[in-house]
Formats: C-alpha cells, sequence, structure tokens
C-alpha cells in the first residue's frame, strides 16, 4: 500500500470529496423544505381566515417570496464571486432582477401581484437550469429548484386564485351584508 493510501485510510480526518457533497446537497433539501413552510401557512391562511387575517396571511406570503427572490438573484451573485476573471455582466445583472420583481410584485394587489411573483420565480428557475447547464452550480441544484419551483408556483397560484374565487362566490353569497366578514 502506498504512503498516500495509508495516509488517507488511517487519517480519520480525510474527507471523501463526494461524501461531502452528498451531505451538502441533503442538507439543502432539507433546508429547500423548511423554506416551503411560510408558503404554505400564506396560502392556508388566505382561504381559512377572512378579513384582517387574509389579508395578513397574504402580506406574509408575498413578502416571504420578495425575499426568496432576491435570494435566489443572491445565488448567481455567489456563483459570480467564485469565478477568478471574465466575469459575465449578464450574471451580475440576473443577481438583482429577481429582487427588483420581487418588489415590484409587491406594488400590486391580488390576485396580479402573484402572477408578477409566479413570473419571478419561473424566471429565477430558467436562470439557475442554465447555471447548471453551464457548469455553474452542481447538478443535484436543479433538481432541488425544479422541487421547489413547482411547489411555489401551485401554493402561489392557489393563493392567488382565492382572490378570483371569493369574489365570486359573494356575489351569488345569500348571506346578509351585516354577517360577511365572519368566518363560517
Amino acid at each position: 500500500m502506498s504512503t498516500a493510501t495509508q495516509s488517507s485510510v488511517s487519517d480519520p480526518d480525510a474527507r471523501d470529496p463526494r461524501a461531502d457533497e452528498r451531505r451538502l446537497e441533503r442538507m439543502a433539501w432539507w433546508l429547500a423544505i423548511a423554506g416551503l413552510i411560510p408558503f404554505v401557512i400564506g396560502t392556508i391562511g388566505v382561504w381559512m381566515f377572512r378579513h384582517p387575517f387574509d389579508s395578513m396571511a397574504l402580506e406574509a406570503q408575498m413578502s416571504y417570496g420578495a425575499v426568496i427572490l432576491s435570494f435566489l438573484g443572491a445565488v448567481h451573485w455567489g456563483l459570480v464571486l467564485r469565478m477568478p476573471y471574465g466575469v459575465p455582466r449578464a450574471l451580475l445583472i440576473w443577481g438583482v432582477t429577481p429582487s427588483l420583481v420581487g418588489w415590484a410584485a409587491l406594488a400590486f394587489g391580488p390576485p396580479l401581484q402573484h402572477g408578477v411573483l409566479m413570473l419571478g420565480f419561473l424566471a429565477a428557475f430558467i436562470a439557475d437550469r442554465r447555471a447548471v447547464l453551464s457548469g455553474l452550480a452542481p447538478a443535484w441544484y436543479a433538481r432541488l429548484r425544479l422541487m421547489l419551483t413547482t411547489a411555489v408556483l401551485l401554493l402561489v397560484a392557489a393563493a392567488g386564485l382565492r382572490y378570483i374565487v371569493y369574489p365570486l362566490v359573494d356575489a351569488f353569497s345569500m348571506v346578509p351584508a351585516s354577517a360577511k366578514g365572519i368566518a363560517v
């Protein structure tokens, strides 16, 4: 057995880079799933509660979505910081774009803000997928982002749908105006 092989076998601190990558991926998946919790709670909140609590759930979900979009842009700035030279300007520009889209979404009311936020998440997924295909991010990141983007799009769409459905239900409701706003 060579000296290099012996030292790596006997050295408990020697680490397998693939094992480190798997640990990183596993941790990223758990943290990402936990990051869906505010989207789930927001969607449940806008459907289950009436004014003012539905508005609070809406604001919390939309604000969290804008923050997460900013985070997704920052991922690309992190990729740029790893590059020794020749940084593509498009990555720097993209790094700021999701936060601006999230901010713009907050300027609108439902369901338009839901649509703007959804477009931002879809664009972020496309940018992340391109980063993976160009070798800037690991392959598992594309799978993670696909799962997260799908979940976020469905949850935000479900929350936005509430602002289309409830006005229609209220328009045909037989509930007296004095009882509106009371949770049923």
